[in-house]
């Protein structure tokens, strides 16, 4: 692209945001909307704008009296999902929001001089502002969902990158060697940890769970009792099975009972072994969000959920499961992670598994935000499998065999 094209690219850019500007606070206020009809109609350059501007226009012209319901009267059906959009992002009328937002614009301001004297107007007052509410505009004219995906539109058009990033939940990988490819977690994604039986996706989603304040671990394999022994060897360095034995000597004796009160002052993590039913589940994991501020849940395991939807086949029942992870996870914005298990197939074949290898559907893995497996490969004694650790799909970083993982099985230490 040449110099001219550029220059053009970026003026036509800026055209657009003035174009934006004007019709968003002149749907609100009288005397912004007279001076955007002051405006050649030639300056509106988008289709949808220019719609808009003549519904405005016709408003003030015959009317004598701005309203969004007036304005969206005058509009097509095809141009009102648009026109939802800009309304909605004034945030339902919230007056420091909408000026705060056009402060952003003072070079533009000052720039235009209509933008400025809407700006003007607008830093009157809220009365003098709004003559009618959004939500009665709303809920006469549109349906909650479609409400709902204006609203997060409109959430991030306020919003700069950092303040974005800054909101975003962000989980530190406590795995090392994973870490090298995964560095974080983040709320909002759904990660699926697959692998064969024995090879650590417990402990590796316990792990994380741990290190995230106010998780969640939602057993349908395991009791709290057995969780609790895996977290308590990995502090310790004493094998779980000695545990709950009578095996053990003073010393390991005291660094148990040192761990359990040091975790007892300083561990957020929930446990929850009821086996809960399908329809129960995502019910429970909101209240408990709502309740304790949760930031992750993890379901071990998610082939068995009791009481999934029979109506269709069991691969149906698994995708609606999948979508309900991911949609929680975003709607929610919290991190879960559903382990999963594998197909006898791969694991027979002593390969690292991919995503066709994921037990039910493959919905588990399209879902995902990522997939990791924990699987063995053949060792040099006969019958020994080697731990490993591998990435088979992660939206934003690369995917691979995790190089240096090691996984000590009997005090469940990762690395």
């Amino acid at each position: 692209m040449n110099q001219a094209n550029l220059h053009h690219s970026a003026s036509y850019l800026k055209a657009i945001e003035v174009e934006s500007q004007l019709l968003n606070i002149s749907m609100f206020n009288h005397k912004a909307a007279e001076a955007l009809c002051d405006m050649d109609e030639g300056e509106f350059l988008k289709v949808e704008h220019k719609e808009i501007r003549r519904a405005i226009l016709g408003v003030v012209t015959e009317d004598r009296k701005v309203s969004v319901t007036a304005i969206a009267n005058r509009i097509s059906p095809e141009i009102k999902r648009y026109f939802l959009n800009l309304v909605v992002a004034q945030h339902y009328g919230d007056f420091g929001t909408l000026y705060s937002q056009y402060t952003k614009f003072k070079k533009m301001a000052e720039a235009v001089s209509p933008i400025q004297h809407m700006l003007t107007y607008a830093s009157a007052g809220e009365e003098e502002l709004f003559t009618e509410t959004v939500e009665t505009f709303i809920d006469n004219h549109y349906s909650s969902s479609v409400v709902d995906d204006a609203q997060s539109m409109a959430n991030l058009m306020v919003k700069t990158q950092k303040e974005m990033a800054e909101q975003v939940l962000r989980i530190k990988n406590p795995i090392p060697s994973l870490a090298k490819i995964v560095p974080e977690f983040r709320g909002g994604q759904y990660v699926c940890i697959a692998g064969s039986p024995g090879m650590g996706k417990t402990t590796a989603s316990l792990l994380i769970a741990e290190r995230t304040p106010n998780s969640l671990f939602i057993s349908y394999e395991m009791d709290t009792e057995e969780l609790h022994d895996i977290i308590i060897s990995r502090y310790t360095g004493i094998d779980s099975k000695l545990i709950t034995t009578d095996n053990l000597n003073f010393d390991q004796a005291k660094k148990i009972s040192a761990a359990k009160r040091m975790l007892q002052e300083s561990l957020t993590l929930r446990v929850c072994d009821q086996h809960l039913m399908a329809r129960d589940l995502f019910p429970y994991i909101r209240r408990m969000t709502r309740k304790y501020n949760l930031q992750c849940v993890v379901i071990d395991y998610a082939q068995i959920i009791p009481g999934l939807n029979t109506k269709g086949t069991q691969t149906n029942a698994y995708e609606e499961l999948s979508r309900k992870f991911k949609q929680v996870a975003r709607q929610e914005k919290i991190l879960i992670i559903a382990l999963s298990q594998i197909n006898k197939d791969s694991m027979n074949n002593g390969r690292a598994p991919g995503l066709q290898d994921l037990r039910g559907s493959l919905s588990f893995g399209s879902d995902a935000d990522t997939v990791i497996f924990f699987y063995g490969t053949p060792g040099e004694n006969l019958g020994e499998e080697i731990p490993c650790c591998s990435v088979a799909k992660q939206r934003k970083g690369s995917v691979g065999k995790v190089h240096g993982f090691k996984y000590i099985k009997k005090i469940h230490w990762m690395e």
